[in-house]
């Protein structure tokens, strides 16, 4: 058995017209006795009684010596011995312990008795009776036990408690907890004689063990209820739901009664109630969490704002200043998203969070701080707001992990910055008023003033250089926070995981070269989601994917041509000319001192939304989507634009093809071609059959299927889609196109034909 000790006497004060409650003590000093049977146990009580010692009903874990006895036990610790705790028990005159045992079936069983603070003072049994059983049992079995002695035994003693949703049980269900503190000191009396002449005694019986039954849970939980509702309905009350869920291993009600607060009490670091006019103060939460409401008689623990909301509203400012000393707050509590424990210190408006491995390191850097850990962990939101200015909001339990700059809160007015306009126009590769230029720093605006997302980015590429990283370390980078700012390679956009975009406002990619991707479609699409989705799926290593909101606007630079796949209809792709001149570097004060003028000129700035979703058709953006486009995708649009001219340039030299001494497959492919070109120039017939595509197909590009309906499936899958078509007499599939031929194209000489 473990027993504590306190620097003060653990009972209770009893005076004429007063009775000072069991003192609330935060140190204690364990002594572990080795007790093995009933008759040890009553030596052990009766020595730590006069010391004015408690017994706890768990077995520690470790020694204690003037600590908390916080964590220190484990619920889950099988027991050898059984309380039972009166509290208030009815029993005829004539009938003492021994009846009320016979009763629960005990009567043969040696034990201790040891009479409460209350008895003779109150009517009815107030006492402890101490057991030993015949096997370890768990604390849940002992409880469910308890419960159905009350139901089975002291059904017309029980009664609903004060808030209605629980019953008052004269046998107490919760003194069988590893956690519980059984105060067995002898009170002491002032003014006022004690009505027990001896508190404790030992009562020797045939059996020196007791073998409990056991009980199901679950069945004990249901004829709970039902008894529960029997009486709520005798009282006009709707029946309870028991709706509940799990809060870091215990079990919270989510459908209680809403109740009224009749009595308050500060008790240390604690702070106790009385609901509906009753006199237990059974009802406590820690003074620096008012979230959860506990009642230690029944061990039932609530949201404080649904069962008693008045009291919530009224008590829930008050209660946040107790987080705090001296302008700090810590906090250990468990992350919603992703159900990590964290620690948090907030201090001079500065937030830093740090993962927990488990919940008892979590309380640990809370205790070390000087705060008192809550049982139940507190359930915040770690979130990343840019627009918001809130850090930390204990009303709606969140926590902005957002860091801003001065930069980003500058005065806006217009400003001089002749050397970040410089490094800008370099890269560039252009000047001022060139519409580049201007669609440059309109996106750039739009993203600076954060309340903007662009769904297009920027590709910047020239030789070796060309202050494109210059602009991202010593431009973008201080503008916008270096916790906001990402530099990443083509080995990291390889890579499988992309926690790297999570909370991002700048992804700067360097070095970037399309034909270095292993999965050019996969990486393709994967920039696409991330450039213009505003909700993305991150995933971590040996963590499971979840949705973030993506504020991340992306840069693109490379020394090669074709950084990324830019493709003919794209809409995210703003490209820069390539410039071939190196930059000559300034120096890093040069562009510290235009940092400022530059942030208040693009927080003036007039942002254009619908221009910073568009990319700007340039000549250099049209050559490199002319490298992105493959053989085929050319020639089929050139027929879909009806670009006869094109068409018509790759034409065979006829005086090459009639020399040809063998009639081979080219050879007639070619001869198709010439005739169906010849055919177009002449008829100007604004159709194409599909075999015709396919013979175009065939001479510009190579092989092509020759079954329909592969031919078909395969046009479909280059952007040309045939229908039923009509022409001359005979219905086929193909497609209109609308011929640009030019005025000076005229038909040649008939092909002579290949022998």
């Amino acid at each position: 058995m473990d027993f504590l000790a306190a620097d003060k006497p653990l009972t209770k004060v009893i005076r004429p017209t007063s009775v000072t409650a069991y003192p609330m003590v935060k140190q204690f000093t364990s002594c572990h006795e080795a007790v093995t049977n009933i008759h040890e146990a009553h030596k052990a009580i009766l020595a730590h009684a006069a010391q004015g010692h408690c017994l706890l009903k768990g077995v520690l874990m470790k020694e204690l010596n003037d600590e908390s006895r916080r964590e220190s036990t484990s619920p889950d610790d099988r027991t050898g011995w059984l309380c039972l705790d009166f509290d208030g028990l009815e029993t005829p005159e004539t009938s003492g312990v021994d009846a009320v045992l016979a009763t629960l079936g005990l009567g043969d069983i040696s034990y201790v008795l040891q009479y409460s603070a209350s008895q003779g003072l109150k009517p009815g049994l107030y006492a402890h009776v101490f057991l030993f059983l015949d096997a370890p049992a768990h604390p849940a079995s002992l409880k469910a036990w308890l419960q159905l002695q009350n139901l089975a035994c002291f059904e017309n003693q029980l009664a609903l408690n004060s808030a209605n949703m629980n019953l008052h049980w004269p046998l107490d269900i919760t003194a069988c907890q590893n956690d519980k503190l059984l105060y067995i000191a002898p009170p002491v009396f002032e003014g006022v004689d004690d009505p027990v002449p001896q508190r404790i005694l030992f009562a020797a019986r045939a059996r020196q063990t007791a073998h409990l039954e056991s009980v199901d849970p679950a069945q004990v939980k249901s004829r709970t209820v039902a008894f529960i509702n029997r009486l709520r309905n005798a009282k006009g009350l709707p029946p309870r739901r028991c709706a509940t869920r799990m809060v870091d291993g215990v079990l919270v009600e989510t459908s209680p009664d809403t109740c009224y607060v009749s009595g308050i009490k500060e008790d240390h670091e604690f702070t106790r109630l009385n609901l509906n006019g009753g006199d237990s103060w059974a009802y406590w939460h820690p003074k620096n969490n008012i979230e959860y409401l506990h009642d230690f008689k029944t061990d039932t623990i609530w949201r404080t704002k649904q069962i008693v909301p008045e009291y919530y509203a009224r008590n829930k400012q008050k209660a946040e200043p107790a987080l705090q000393k001296e302008g700090v707050i810590a906090l250990g509590f468990r992350n919603l998203p992703d159900g990590n424990y964290y620690n948090a210190l907030y201090e001079n408006k500065v937030l830093s969070i740090y993962p927990a491995k488990d919940k008892t390191r979590m309380n640990d850097f809370v205790a070390k701080r000087g705060f008192e850990p809550n049982r139940l962990v507190d359930e915040w939101t770690i979130t990343y707001e840019p627009h918001s200015t809130i850090i930390f909001d204990p009303e709606k339990h969140l926590l902005n992990t957002f860091v801003g700059t001065p930069y980003l809160e500058a005065t806006p007015r217009e400003g001089n910055f002749p050397v970040i306009q410089e490094l800008i126009c370099h890269f560039l590769a252009c000047a001022p008023p060139d519409p580049l230029y201007a669609h440059f720093l309109n996106w750039l605006a739009a993203v600076f003033q954060h309340s903007f997302k662009p769904h297009t980015a920027w590709v910047l590429h020239g030789v070796e250089g060309t202050g494109k990283g210059v602009f991202f370390e010593q431009v973008l980078t201080p503008l916008f926070g270096k916790s906001n700012c990402f530099a990443l390679n083509t080995k990291t956009l390889n890579d499988n995981f992309n926690a790297w975009v999570k909370n991002k406002l700048i992804i700067f990619c360097d070095e970037v070269d399309s034909d270095d991707f292993e999965q050019k479609g996969r990486i393709a699409a994967l920039l696409r989601n991330l450039i213009t989705e505003n909700t993305i799926s991150v995933r971590d290593m040996r963590t499971t994917a979840c949705n973030k909101t993506n504020y991340a606007s992306f840069f693109f630079a490379s020394n090669r041509p074709l950084p990324v796949v830019v493709p003919q209809h794209d809409r995210r792709y703003n490209v820069g000319n390539f410039q071939k001149e190196k930059y000559h570097f300034p120096g890093e004060e040069a562009i510290q001192k235009d940092l400022m003028p530059f942030a208040q000129h693009l927080r003036a700035y007039k942002v254009n939304k619908l221009a910073a979703n568009t990319p700007l058709q340039t000549e250099t953006r049209t050559n490199m989507q002319m490298l992105t486009r493959t053989s085929i995708d050319e020639v089929c649009q050139n027929i879909l634009n009806g670009d006869f001219e094109e068409l018509w340039l790759m034409m065979p030299d006829k005086t090459l093809l009639n020399n040809r001494v063998f009639n081979d497959a080219f050879s007639q492919h070619a001869v198709r071609y010439v005739d169906l070109m010849e055919n177009i120039l002449e008829t100007r017939r604004p159709k194409l059959t599909r075999d015709e595509i396919g013979v175009i197909l065939q001479h510009t590009v190579g092989t092509v299927p020759n079954t329909p309906k592969k031919l078909t499936s395969f046009l479909r899958h280059h952007g040309i889609t045939t229908k039923r078509i009509r022409l001359a007499y005979n219905t086929t599939y193909g497609i209109d196109v609308n011929w640009r031929i030019p005025p000076n194209l005229k038909k040649t000489n008939p092909l002579r034909r290949v022998k």
